[in-house]
């Protein structure tokens, strides 16, 4: 079996839907794996402020998880802020 250690998720059209919203059980299901101890990286292009909304909704800061932004351009971790 794998052990994985990090999920990375794009944003428009993937994690969010038309709305650009998560949907409550998609949120549900993403907090509960970071209790697991499994990393969640939110990947999009656009900038490092418009992407942490969704970070605070999926409580990566509280899961030291992180924001791949800018294209893969700039690396946050969301505890650090860094």
């Amino acid at each position: 079996m794998i052990d994985y250690q990090i999920l990375a998720l794009d944003l428009d059209g993937t994690l969010t839907n038309s709305q650009k919203q998560i949907t409550p059980p998609t949120r549900e299901a993403l907090i509960r794996i970071q209790e697991a101890g499994i990393k969640v990286v939110l990947a999009s292009g656009r900038p490092t402020t418009g992407v942490l909304p969704l970070a605070r909704e999926l409580q990566l800061q509280r899961f030291g998880s992180y924001i791949l932004s800018f294209n893969g351009g700039r690396i946050t971790d969301c505890r650090s802020g860094q």
